[in-house]
């Protein structure tokens, strides 16, 4: 538990203060992209969660109005819960739990896939969510190109927070 904790904190602060221009973000922002191409969509979003709360570390396509409310405090009681699976719903209208969510339904969101960043300890870190403003049926090829997508966003998190040797200590 403590192990997980700590291992999912250095993640997460590694990834939290990295500068925008750094390899890292370009690598974030690249499968941020490749996740919506995967299913024709507008919009994707990778989120990552600490104590503090949910950040919004790369987007794509997102309207203004919604990219201003990415660290908003006031957008955490409207956020969906980080999932412990991968989630697919090709229309929000037909679910029972996300039709009601006022948040997406405010924004017109209508698709919705979610799939946890979980570290090799199996600690859910974030999230990449994609999403759209019109139904769509998806299939098995989507839904694992989104497994794909988040893998390789995790191993990009778990390379970067790797610590360095500086070289005076290597021997």
């Amino acid at each position: 538990p403590a192990a997980k904790t700590d291992e999912a904190n250095r993640i997460a602060e590694s990834v939290l203060s990295a500068r925008p221009d750094t390899p890292l973000q370009d690598v974030l922002d690249h499968i941020t992209r490749e996740a919506a191409r995967a299913f024709d969509a507008p919009m994707a979003i990778l989120n990552l969660v600490d104590e503090k709360g949910r950040y919004w570390n790369s987007q794509c396509g997102m309207p203004a109005d919604l990219s201003a409310m990415s660290c908003d405090p006031r957008v955490q009681d409207n956020c969906l819960p980080t999932p412990h699976e991968t989630i697919v719903i090709d229309d929000i209208l037909e679910d029972d739990g996300l039709s009601h969510n006022p948040f997406l339904v405010e924004k017109g969101i209508r698709f919705y896939a979610d799939a946890p960043l979980l570290t090799r300890s199996g600690k859910t870190i974030g999230c990449l969510r994609v999403l759209d403003t019109r139904p769509r049926p998806t299939d098995d090829r989507a839904k694992e190109n989104l497994r794909v997508a988040v893998s390789a966003v995790v191993e990009a998190l778990e390379i970067r927070s790797i610590p360095v040797p500086s070289v005076e200590n290597v021997q």
